[in-house]
């Protein structure tokens, strides 16, 4: 095909064909602008057509929100330190919300001066009124009074969270540490004699007296009296020389691990193992008094005291593990036995010091604290 004619023929018009491609692009242009103008035209003629308001049109009545705004600026229920002034009263408050140290809380108050309501720390609102306490504080682990018991405690006891002289008992404030096994006076450290006429060399654990005593008698020491030799059984037992190796390797030795018991009127036996530290068979508690600080070691039958009273161990029992039940009760005036709660140390940061300006000591010798 012989295409030459025909490029000829664009190249000898071809600005006449660029001029047409812009004319028609315009007539384009322009009659779409007429088409856009013709819709806004008929948009505005609808709206033209509203109908106005007519005669017979009343605007929206504003009393009530008039009479709500009034009543919202003057409630007619409203309590000071929610102590009612009227006869009966009742508000509803809505949910108030306060920020405390390291959390946010929500705190609900439902009909707070009416009968039966119990705060959200679990004390009855009527007490705390009965107080003049703001039913809107958290209070409970307050001490108003500073006498070293919170608000919380002063309500389980019945007690004037107000009047330093109104307190619970201070026995309350005791806590049990951890179990202790009291050393025995006395050492076995040997024996001399044929098996009938033997004699036991018995040392004061100070190493003050040695006693040479036989079975059925009695230890003649005068400051620890009535502790009778009753019972002797020989033991041996290959163990380790702390003192020879071979090879890097203790050598086995026999060694002397006879038991000698002895015992004295109202207490347990002890057995003494030959030249060994012996333990009392009875267990003592140590004690921690929070107020002060103080940690003291407790014995079945010990008489104390305790800042406006005298106090007695009566009992000390092992529960489960190492666990013991310490139970102690109030001489002047006396009250009902009580038990010693387990200490907690996180007791401490929330606990007021009744007149002082320090924490309390922490127990000496409790494990993972550090002894002061």
């Amino acid at each position: 095909m012989n295409t030459k004619p025909i490029i000829s023929f664009f190249a000898q018009y071809y600005d006449r064909l660029i001029a047409l491609v812009v004319a028609v692009f315009m007539v384009g242009c322009m009659g779409w602008l007429v088409f856009l103008v013709k819709d806004l035209q008929e948009e505005i003629g609808r709206q033209d057509a509203i109908p106005t308001r007519g005669a017979d049109f009343k605007p929206v009545s504003t009393e009530p929100f008039e009479k709500t705004i009034a009543i919202l600026q003057n409630p007619p229920s409203w309590t000071t330190n929610g102590l009612a002034t009227n006869v009966n009263p009742r508000l509803f408050v809505a949910p108030v919300m306060k920020h405390y140290p390291g959390e946010m809380k929500i705190v609900r108050y439902v009909d707070p001066v009416g009968k039966g309501g119990v705060s959200p720390e679990g004390i009855p609102y009527e007490w705390l009124k009965k107080y003049r306490f703001n039913l809107f504080d958290l209070v409970a682990e307050t001490d108003p009074d500073n006498d070293g018991f919170t608000v919380r405690e002063e309500y389980h006891a019945k007690s004037d969270p107000t009047d330093a002289n109104s307190h619970p008992d201070f026995g309350m404030k005791l806590r049990f540490v951890r179990a202790l096994h009291e050393p025995f006076m006395f050492k076995l450290t040997g024996r001399v004699g044929s098996t009938e006429q033997t004699r036991f060399s018995i040392l004061r654990r100070d190493g003050s007296k040695n006693y040479f005593v036989k079975l059925n008698e009695e230890i003649p020491d005068k400051e620890t009296p009535g502790y009778k030799v009753v019972k002797f059984e020989e033991k041996y037992e290959n163990r380790p020389d702390p003192y020879v190796k071979i090879g890097g390797k203790p050598v086995m030795v026999k060694t002397d691990v006879s038991e000698l018991t002895v015992v004295k009127g109202g207490e347990e036996p002890v057995v003494m193992v030959m030249k060994q530290e012996a333990v009392r068979a009875d267990l003592c508690a140590q004690l921690y008094f929070i107020p002060d600080g103080r940690t003291f070691k407790a014995n079945k039958g010990m008489v104390f005291s305790l800042q406006d009273g005298q106090y007695q161990v009566l009992s000390i029992k092992k529960l489960d593990g190492d666990k013991l039940e310490v139970l102690i009760q109030r001489l002047n005036p006396a009250s009902q036995p009580f038990l010693v709660p387990n200490f907690n140390p996180d007791e401490l940061k929330k606990t007021p010091q009744p007149n002082s300006e320090s924490q309390p000591g922490l127990p000496p010798g409790f494990p993972g604290m550090p002894t002061p």
